[in-house]
């Protein structure tokens, strides 16, 4: 890309590419010595910088599933030393001190522009979420995180120039996927504006002139499409981290006018396929991307993956380059001789009018007693006996949860997932221990 090309929206200005390199440069030259680091930046700009120094300097960066102590701690004992890059007020989430990124105070670099980076160079250690058990390691180097973005662009349309608004955090491999390496390596342009509540999300989007490209989650798209009135056109809404309904799908492209592209990924893989949600259930598998399997479990192979890498899915194949997905393997239930999964129980709980959230949960069996399931639910208005009642009207009794425990909020972390040792120590709580 030319130099004077623009790269990112910060702050109320367009940053050209040729200042971002020329930060990197300064920033790189200043990093401490250090084989690891935690890019704990949350402005998005931030973010970006210091992964692209550290990448320049041949410093790993490592992204946890989230910022839980119990996480965190993990990591300390895994990787001793590794430098804790923070911002803003930021506060140091491991340890008592990190290194601070204060672009302002950056001098001019010798050389702007940094060296190209070898593609077999490792730039990052991505951890799963924990959603099934503990948070696993998964190491990429630069070559497959850029052969990544090129699949997803392949998918998404030409992304070049057009603003990147995200709700999803950089530190998430989805996040950054969609929001750092198209920028990075598709010429896309990241917009540092942090999103969460539809309030900001509605800002961002009315600040940004020109096609834009909204990367979001079907929880953000549930209180998107909760508020009244109009919203601004959009180049394509790109959505990950669950499974989306068609019909919120539906509503998502009418009142955006635009397409709507789910991403289907892993930690382990990064994105691998994709849908047009409103066009049926099939999903796509990305370009050089094969699976193979029996009886729904599998694994993919791919020229950018060192190695033949297993899914935790169900994929039911539908031709050559063609699949449904069928939930977790994790999630599937048995009981009484009874099949079923975590999915379809959380859906019909959340299609019950009057609940904004909810999920269902499995605990580990205790000294040989069989586990009996209990759901979490927001649902203002509503009590845990009409709940309850109306689940039964939709289940099979052998999946009717023993306990409906109301919440003000469910304990999601930033990309909306609910981690299996979160919901454990909830029931914990609401049980008394």
């Amino acid at each position: 890309m030319p130099p004077d090309s623009p790269f990112a929206a910060h702050r109320g200005q367009i940053l050209p590419l040729q200042r971002f390199q020329a930060q990197v440069s300064a920033l790189a030259g200043r990093l401490p010595d250090a084989p690891y680091a935690v890019n704990f930046c949350e402005d998005r700009y931030h973010f970006c910088v210091a992964f692209a120094a550290c990448l320049a300097r041949g410093i790993v960066t490592l992204a946890p599933p989230d910022r839980s102590p119990r996480n965190l701690a993990l990591l300390a004992q895994g990787y001793p030393g590794a430098l804790r890059l923070i911002d803003g007020t930021t506060p140091c989430a491991l340890g008592t001190d990190g290194y601070r990124i204060d672009l302002e105070t950056l001098p001019p670099p010798a050389h702007p522009v940094p060296l190209p980076i070898p593609p077999e160079r490792l730039a990052l250690i991505a951890f799963t979420s924990g959603s099934t058990g503990e948070p696993q390691a998964h190491a990429k180097t630069w070559g497959s995180l850029c052969e990544s973005a090129r699949l997803i662009e392949q998918a998404l349309g030409p992304v070049r120039g057009k603003r990147i608004v995200a709700t999803v955090p950089p530190q998430h491999m989805y996040g950054l996927e969609l929001s750092i390496l198209l920028p990075l390596c598709r010429g896309g342009v990241l917009d540092a504006a942090k999103t969460f509540f539809p309030g900001d999300i509605a800002q961002a989007l009315a600040a940004a002139p020109g096609p834009k490209i909204l990367v979001t989650t079907p929880i953000h798209l549930r209180a998107l499409m909760g508020e009244a009135g109009d919203w601004p056109a959009l180049d394509r809404i790109v959505s990950a981290t669950a499974p989306l309904d068609a019909g919120l799908a539906g509503e998502c492209e009418r009142r955006f006018r635009a397409p709507l592209i789910e991403i289907y990924g892993c930690t382990e893989a990064g994105s691998i396929a994709s849908r047009r949600t409103v066009e049926g259930g099939e999903w796509a598998w990305f370009e050089g991307v094969a699976w193979a399997g029996d009886g729904g479990a599998g694994h993919l192979r791919a020229a950018h993956l060192a190695a033949p890498v297993p899914l935790n899915d169900l994929i039911e194949p539908r031709g050559e380059r063609h699949f449904l997905l069928r939930g977790r393997a994790a999630d599937l239930l048995n009981i009484a001789g009874k099949r079923n999964s975590i999915g379809a129980l959380n859906r019909a709980l959340l299609d019950i009018e009057g609940v904004a959230d909810g999920a269902f949960f499995l605990p580990d069996e205790v000294d040989g007693k069989t586990a009996r399931l209990v759901a979490f639910a927001v649902a203002p208005g509503l009590s845990a006996e009409t709940l309850l009642r109306r689940l039964r009207e939709q289940l099979d009794p052998a999946f009717v949860p023993r306990t409906v425990h109301l919440l003000d909020a469910l304990p999601r972390n930033e990309t909306g997932k609910l981690p299996r040792h979160k919901l454990a120590e909830l029931l914990r709580e609401r049980s008394g221990g």
